[in-house]
């Protein structure tokens, strides 16, 4: 067991911890909480202004915040071509889905978008082991374990409970009672399993790595596996995810700008999700009077944005991307350990 400080200033990516907690901690179960505190029905205005809140502004807007980041930026632009390639392919394929009704092709995003969201998970707590200065490979299969069971177990629960409004048919259910009581017992022990190699390894100064796991593993766990409708299954995910998103966003773009504090970054940011969140939800009502051929043009002008926001995310959030040094800063050299970075189990 190592024995160092409490987690500096340095280790939290915001700078401390109570920023951390903003971004981080307390969105996900802040609308958990409060999901069951809301009695208003669907259709009241109180209700269409929290489904705009959480499903356009967090959901969809977090979306568009990534062209700050690449079309926004000609250097980034002109550092490949697949800015260029990407969209009209991806256009391509979703306007001939939705001319020839091929209805399966629409699991790709609902499937890309999970992806996204454990890869963010994922690399937020390598941001962590980063700033701590040691790399734990245990954490990283931890934190990816833990966030994919849930989603599994969430597959052979009975879909007809959920009351879906967002996404009723996305994903391919499989009601199954045993498959189900197997995919938790497994994801109990895979959280026990956790515990136990953190116990092992405890280090205080690794509070933030650790903790940020242990809201990862909690809250999936919670909302895919007890979830009965879209409020307690998607919409605390969402604003772990979406509010994470604009953080780090904002915070990429003051270290990578010049002159652009983050103050500028985080209203540029949220303007821009606000914007392009209200723009979404204005075209979705948009198939409903036009022909089959205009409305094969809504699917690719829609779905682009979101599978390319899957896909840009896997270039510029990587270690060797020509700024990650200026997002995540030096390396720092962990606490009683050797001066260079070191993998522990």
């Amino acid at each position: 067991m190592d024995r160092a400080n409490t987690a500096s200033s340095s280790q939290w990516i915001f700078g401390n911890s109570v920023k951390d907690l903003f971004w981080f901690f307390v969105p996900g179960p802040f609308l958990f909480l409060i999901n069951y505190g809301i009695n208003s029905p669907v259709g009241s205005r109180l209700m269409i202004y929290y489904y705009f809140f959480v499903s356009s502004f967090l959901g969809s807007g977090h979306i568009y915040t990534t062209g700050l980041r690449t079309y926004a930026n000609p250097t980034e632009v002109r550092r490949s071509s697949m800015y260029v390639w990407a969209p009209l392919i991806i256009f391509v394929i979703f306007f001939i889905w939705r001319f020839l009704s091929w209805d399966w092709i629409m699991y790709i995003p609902a499937y890309f978008g999970i992806w996204h969201f454990m890869r963010q998970s994922f690399g937020i707590q390598k941001w962590y082991q980063r700033n701590n200065g040691i790399f734990r490979k245990g954490s990283d299969f931890f934190v990816q374990l833990l966030s994919f069971l849930p989603f599994v177990i969430l597959h052979f629960r009975a879909p007809k409970q959920f009351n879906m409004i967002l996404f009723p048919n996305d994903l391919l259910y499989w009601p199954n009672p045993l498959l189900l009581k197997i995919s938790i017992t497994v994801y109990l022990i895979g959280l026990i399993s956790w515990l136990i190699y953190e116990i092992k390894i405890w280090n205080v100064g690794e509070l933030n790595r650790v903790s940020y796991v242990a809201l990862t593993a909690i809250l999936n766990g919670v909302c895919f596996c007890l979830g009965q409708n879209e409020l307690e299954i998607l919409f605390p995910l969402i604003a772990y995810h979406g509010t994470a998103y604009f953080g780090v966003m904002s915070l990429s773009l003051s270290r990578t700008k010049q002159k652009f504090p983050w103050r500028r970054a985080l209203a540029l940011t949220l303007a821009t999700a606000l914007v392009f969140g209200y723009y979404e939800k204005v075209i979705e009502f948009f198939p409903n009077r036009v022909s089959i051929f205009w409305e094969s043009i809504w699917a690719g002008i829609y779905v682009t944005p979101i599978m390319l926001h899957y896909i840009y995310d896997t270039v510029i959030w990587t270690s060797n991307h020509p700024d990650a040094k200026k997002i995540y800063g030096a390396m720092t050299k962990p606490a009683l350990k050797p001066a260079y970075m070191k993998y522990e189990n």
